[in-house]
């Protein structure tokens, strides 16, 4: 296919291309009409990379056929509108350097890196045209959703309602001056049979809270939460989340401790189980740089909440406990270090160590590792520690502040420990004093508690180069949302503000990024507050900015997805705490690793198990159901222009087979308000905005959760699913030009399910996996069926996956990748559940190539995948014992985007063309 040269005139880009080499800082303003043709030249690339399905009979039209003028110029001025937002409803304008870190963010996290350099070339490489162009709207939409939802008196209130009553004008917006510089797209660094990650952020436990382990890099923020089987990175710089590699880390344990090493995130010791009654040895190490987690030696002491500080060449854990009858009841003196340059660890001494506690504070003065305090065990003193020697020594505790439940920060000469509270183990006073020691006199000053922090524990402390700053927390009036800044050179407080500051909590995340103060997650008490919330707070305008909390509407299963060639449509489902479904949507654009809200307006009600088919420009979704009441209404969504058109109604049903023609969405079998086993079908036609019913003649038997139905360009095949008397083993196939049906025949079909993936191949039907509910069999069996033969010819199983129903499965011109599902536990110490396994079927050769575990994501059901035409893509679902899925990722079977060729001095190639 030959590679479009996307030049000034090939994409409508009047009066932008002279002066590319002006200075960015000394660009006139932009003009509504400037906005718009950069707009449409934007707009030109996605269209002409989005996927005009085959059956379609007449040529792709352009773009201005498809969306009109006005639709774009409703874009255009709804990102004006939100960035003038931003300022009159939160004095927080978007500013040059955020936009230019926003570029950064897009061009290093893009997955699909030609596309990117495409619209560069569009907007002729002008760093002040994709600031404003492409970073902008991007920018201003998540700015304004998180803001709006961290705003407590927006409580119960929808975003789409309040916007309609605040939209700002567009009329005042004004864009800032400053010298943008344009970032490369990054190459994919994927290689053949890889994954990489779509951006998410971290879930809470059973409970609400969000607990974990966090470390600052440098440059971001590597979370990873109790239970939570997925690691998080969060950059400040363009308050973005991406997943980091889910595979052999310390994921799914609780109460685990790291450390920055400088090149390694090193995490060790923990919990596995839900009840605290376990402990564990093991250790891991993560290397942002490459993505990558390995287990390291395992310690030569097993423990649970213990804490670690780092040397500058080692890993000290020290304090923590062993569980019995769910107590924590041995308290240990003895340590362990671990020096990652020889992958080893030591046991340290214990003659006079401290009495063992719990999360003990500890500092590292340069030479020695501080111990003060703790949580539960023996905290009323402390003790010294010296790695060189491997010997402790005594920490006076003359003039000492209470040792309970407090913090302690090292400020370069002292370590500086406050607040706290005595009644231990019942902590039922609290303690606004504090304490300075010095370890070259050993001896305690007291802080000043002029202005001081109201009395606390549970709070969070860190040390910002010349003050230590307190937050959070608790007392006897509950958690706290306050907090305040220590002064040790002139031993003054100074108050924090609390103007959009996190909700109150305490045993939360408090990290020091060299300028912000980073808050994240906490334990709420009982509030039900939202602990999956944070802050930064900037000391110098002693100010708080919400982190990012956006998802893509979080938690869901049973959604549909699409891919249109340009992005992903995620629609629907069910999710985490929800009795129906939902009518929210979102779409993931890989080239800027983004994703962005669908509109709400004029949405068809939420449901989950619906039909939807993408018809070239735009998703047609319809029926499903909402609880126990199922839908009989639907909505036709076009992404060019984000606006919904409401469907004629028809028999509402879920669970149903769904096909494109071309012209028409097929509609068959599933479940009906009379008709749990349907075998009736329609027939939607988008251009009249009519249902037709199709004929029952000779249809199949009625059945629901149909995994095996395709379109074959003549025909809808639909074979299998979950009929009156249980699984079945046969089908039918649906010419709707006849209006008419025909079976499949049965002979050497494979055995009875339902729950198993199906795809067309171009010449035959390629069914696989599922299961046999009333035998408990699952299958990694499958068949071929051609539908010009009428025969059916087996799969090999040489290779295959787990056995697994309700896994996924695509077809990407030269095989069949399907991957996850729940899979057959029987004897499987490798299947816990639910399946992270795939594979990919050659028809060719009848043979399976097994997927990569590398980086793989959680495993789950019930999710969904698209083929991006160099990608499969798998989001959502659930565990089937561990809740809602809200990641995903990219697995690449071939490698990185393949053909590259240069165009206007920027990667791209072919894919754009699809």
């Amino acid at each position: 296919m030959m590679v479009r040269s996307f030049t000034c005139a090939a994409v409508i880009m009047a009066g932008l291309c002279a002066g590319s080499l002006v200075a960015a800082a000394t660009q006139p303003p932009l003009t509504l009409s400037d906005r718009l043709d950069c707009r449409i030249a934007i707009e030109e690339i996605y269209w002409g990379a989005r996927i005009w399905p085959d059956a379609n009979p007449d040529q792709k039209p352009p773009l201005m056929a498809v969306v009109s003028t006005d639709a774009l110029i409703a874009q255009v001025e709804e990102t004006l509108a939100q960035s003038v937002a931003l300022v009159e409803q939160w004095q927080a304008p978007i500013t040059g350097a955020m936009l230019q870190a926003e570029l950064e963010r897009i061009a290093h996290s893009s997955r699909r890196p030609s596309l990117l350099a495409a619209i560069y070339a569009a907007l002729d490489h002008q760093p002040y045209l994709v600031a404003e162009c492409l970073a902008r709207p991007l920018l201003a939409e998540r700015l304004v959703q998180e803001r709006f939802h961290a705003d407590a008196s927006h409580a119960g209130t929808e975003f789409s309602t309040w916007w309609v009553a605040n939209r700002a004008s567009p009329a005042s917006f004004s864009a800032p001056a400053y010298a943008y510089t344009l970032p490369a797209p990054s190459a994919l660094n994927g290689a053949a049979d890889s994954w990489r990650d779509t951006a998410s952020l971290p879930l809470d436990d059973i409970d609400g809270d969000v607990v974990g382990a966090a470390v600052w890099t440098g440059t971001e923020m590597v979370y990873f939460g109790d239970f939570d089987r997925e690691a998080y990175r969060y950059d400040p710089t363009t308050d973005s989340w991406k997943t980091a590699s889910t595979l052999g880390g310390p994921l799914g344990l609780r109460d685990t401790t790291a450390v920055w090493t400088g090149q390694y995130v090193v995490a060790s010791h923990g919990c596995t189980a839900n009840n605290h009654t376990c402990t564990t040895s093991l250790a891991w190490r993560y290397d942002p740089m490459i993505d990558l987690w390995e287990q390291v030696p395992n310690a030569p002491i097993s423990r649970t909440d213990q804490s670690a500080v780092w040397t500058g060449s080692e890993m000290i854990v020290w304090g923590g406990c062993t569980y019995a009858q769910d107590l924590c009841q041995v308290f240990s003196q003895v340590g362990a270090r671990y020096n990652p340059e020889t992958n080893n660890w030591q046991v340290m001494s214990s003659d006079g160590a401290p009495l063992g506690r719990t999360y003990p504070n500890l500092v590292w003065s340069g030479t020695e590792m501080l111990v003060w305090g703790g949580q539960s065990g023996d905290v009323s003193g402390g003790g010294r520690y010296d790695p060189s020697t491997n010997t402790w020594s005594t920490l006076s505790t003359d003039g000492a502040p209470p040792g309970a439940n407090n913090t302690a920060v090292w400020s370069g000469t002292e370590m500086i420990a406050w607040g706290g509270c005595t009644g231990n183990p019942s902590c039922d006073s609290w303690s606004d004093a504090g304490g300075r020691y010095d370890p070259a006199s050993d001896t305690w000053a007291p802080t000043s508690t002029s202005n001081a922090p109201t009395a606390r524990s549970g709070h969070a402390a860190v040390w910002m180069g010349d003050q230590m700053i307190v937050w959070g927390g608790y007392n006897a009036g509950g958690h706290l949302d306050s907090g305040a800044r220590y002064d040790p050179a002139s031993d003054s407080w100074i108050q924090v503000s609390s103007t959009g500051a996190p909700s109150p909590r305490r045993d939360h995340q408090m990290l020091w990024t060299d300028s912000l103060v980073l808050v994240w997650g906490g334990v709420r008490g009982f509030t039900g507050t939202d602990m999956r919330t944070g802050g930064r707070y900037d000391p110098i305008s002693d100010s708080w900015t919400p982190i990012d909390t956006t998802d893509p509407d979080a938690f869901r299963t049973h959604h549909v997805a699409f891919w249109t060639g340009a992005e992903m449509i995620v629609w629907g489902g069910t999710g985490d705490g929800l009795s129906g479904g939902r009518n929210t949507g979102r779409l993931y654009d890989p080239a800027t690793d983004s994703w962005t809200a669908t509109t709400t307006v004029g949405a068809p009600p939420g449901a989950s198990g619906a039909s939807a088919v993408w018809t070239g420009t735009e998703m047609i979704v319809w029926g499903g159901a909402s609880g126990s009441v199922l839908r009989d209404t639907g909505g036709r969504y076009n992404p060019m222009s984000d606006s919904w058109t409401s469907m004629a109604t028809s028999d509402g049903r879920a669970d149903s087979a769904h096909v494109w023609t071309g012209t028409e969405m097929l509609v068959w079998g599933g479940s009906t308000w009379s008709v749990i086993w349907n075998n009736t079908g329609v027939r939607y036609d988008p251009t009249t905005n009519s249902w037709s019913p199709m004929t029952t003649i000779g249809a199949p038997a009625g059945r629901k959760s149909l995994g095996g139905f395709v379109w074959t360009g003549t025909e809808m095949l639909v074979w299998g699913g979950s009929g009156e008397t249980g699984q079945l083993a046969n089908g039918g196939r649906y010419n709707p030009g006849t209006n008419s049906w025909a079976a499949i025949t049965s002979s050497k079909a494979p055995t009875a399910r339902f729950g198993h993936v199906a795809v067309w191949t171009g010449v035959e039907m390629v069914v696989w996996g599922g299961m046999d509910f009333a035998t408990d069999d699952y299958y990694n069996t499958g068949g071929r069926y051609d539908p010009a033969t009428d025969t059916w010819s087996a799969t090999s199983v040489l290779g295959a996956p787990l056995p697994a129903r309700s896994g996924t499965g695509v077809w990407t011109g030269s095989e069949m990748i399907v991957w996850g599902g729940e899979c057959d536990q029987s004897g499987l110490l490798t299947c816990h559940s639910d399946s992270y396994e795939g594979g990919r079927y050659d028809p060719q050769t009848d043979s399976w190539t097994a997927t990569t575990l590398d980086g793989v994501p959680e495993a789950r059901v019930f999710h969904t995948a698209v083929w991006t035409g160099d990608a499969m893509i798998v989001w959502g679902g659930t565990g089937t014992w561990s809740g809602y899925r809200h990641t995903g990722g990219a697995y690449f079977p071939q490698g990185s985007e393949p053909s590259i060729l240069l165009v206007d001095g920027f990667e791209s190639n072919d894919a754009a063309e699809r």
